[in-house]
């Protein structure tokens, strides 16, 4: 039954997939979680197969608590068929929460773990979360905490704003239209690419946008099939769209920072003190590191 307990002392966590990586490229944000945030409680969603790896058991074994989440997962000899009898039955027409659950596990265990992590945890927040707890869902390899995201947000979720317009981005507006068609992607084509890599808030602003993020998902299924990066165009449709509004916060506002269509000119790596500047602040979380070459080694290096 969901946990409706009343949080005395509010929890953090921190919920991220590990096996869509390499489990080992998870490492430096469980170990900027631990040294920077340490009142968050991290989770990790990975597959049945992936629960003895020994580069999880080594996580496991250097930070105590360290926490594991199990995604629903298929063969891929089963995938496709499964889907394709799923949408012949019209699955997608019905609301998700009005499935059974052993089916919506069948469906999931089809898609990238990309997409089930919205899946996934709201099963976690129904199932764990109490009243006032909070919730950040993250990507897993590209990410790094500076400082504890957690006492800057309040009521509303929080999600990462990148530097361009959907319309100045072929892969973002590609990824529209695939989904979408292309009206869509020309509907939204002034507006600003709101990263889904990272977003964070209270149980309730959480449970509302993975609600969203669920039901929205579960009806595209049949066109999103196995592929993985829709997420992005999802998140972008249901906030755009005005099915559920967030507070976007901007890389120079410090909260959360989006460096992948970013001018490395904004950047400025401190060796000494192994902290990154955007735009003169230290933002408490850092997207997208990777996307610049001679940033990566050195922020990689700082939490491995």
């Amino acid at each position: 039954m969901p946990s409706t307990k009343l949080a005395s002392c509010p929890l953090n966590y921190i919920f991220l997939p590990a096996s869509a990586h390499a489990i080992r490229e998870v490492g430096p944000l469980v170990r900027s979680a631990y040294q920077n945030a340490p009142s968050a409680r991290v989770v990790l969603l990975v597959y049945p197969k992936d629960r003895n790896r020994p580069e999880l058991l080594q996580l496991r074994g250097e930070f105590r608590g360290l926490a594991i989440w199990v995604a629903p997962k298929l063969t891929r000899r089963l995938q496709k068929p499964l889907l394709w009898l799923a949408a012949r039955l019209g699955w997608q027409k019905r609301s998700y929460n009005r499935i059974a659950v052993p089916f919506r596990r069948l469906v999931r265990g089809c898609l990238h773990i990309t997409l089930e992590r919205f899946f996934s945890a709201l099963d976690f927040l129904e199932a764990k979360m109490g009243l006032g707890d909070r919730l950040m869902v993250s990507d897993g390899r590209d990410v790094i905490l500076q400082e504890d995201p957690f006492p800057r947000i309040g009521q509303d979720l929080v999600t990462g704003q990148e530097e361009k317009e959907m319309r100045a981005c072929s892969t973002n507006s590609g990824w529209l239209a695939d989904l979408y068609g292309k009206q869509v992607a020309e509907d939204l084509a002034t507006r600003p690419i709101l990263c889904s890599g990272v977003s964070l808030g209270d149980r309730e602003a959480m449970r509302g946008y993975l609600t969203a993020m669920a039901e929205e998902i579960w009806r595209c299924f049949p066109r999103i099939g196995i592929r993985g990066y829709f997420d992005q165009a999802v998140h972008n449709r249901i906030i755009h769209g005005g099915r559920y509004s967030v507070q976007a916060t901007l890389s120079e506002q410090g909260h959360i920072a989006t460096l992948g269509l970013m001018d490395p000119a904004r950047l400025r790596w401190s060796p000494g003190q192994g902290r990154l500047e955007v735009y003169g602040k230290v933002p408490a979380i850092v997207h997208q590191y990777d996307r610049h070459a001679g940033l990566a080694p050195a922020v990689a290096g700082r939490f491995s």
